[in-house]
């Protein structure tokens, strides 16, 4: 029983340490992206304990929600805006950040 605690502990541990290790690699690896989003007017939540950064604002009177996310199908990009949801690549780039905000793609 004991043991059985002991494992369940471990899981929850581990879970935990890749989650904050895809929230780590998602901000190096979108890092510019990030900075763009910031600067266009989005405001980033707390990071949690999902294998994700979030950033919310409104665009174009719009609101907007940007999510990179990671995990088992890798490293993504998640938009919601005016309603519509849409999965892309992982958004790296201010250039990519401005393309997508502003539907050119």
């Amino acid at each position: 029983m004991l043991s059985g605690f002991a494992v369940l502990g471990l899981m929850v541990l581990a879970v935990y340490m890749m989650n904050r290790l895809w929230q780590r690699s998602l901000m190096a690896d979108a890092a510019p992206a990030m900075e763009a989003a910031a600067a266009l007017g989005l405001v980033f939540e707390p990071l949690g304990f999902g294998p994700r950064v979030r950033a919310v604002g409104t665009w174009a009177g719009e609101p907007v929600v940007v999510m990179w996310t990671g995990g088992v199908f890798g490293p993504r990009t998640l938009l919601s805006q005016a309603g519509r949801r849409s999965v892309h690549r992982l958004i790296g780039s201010e250039a990519e950040m401005r393309r997508l905000l502003g539907g050119e793609e």
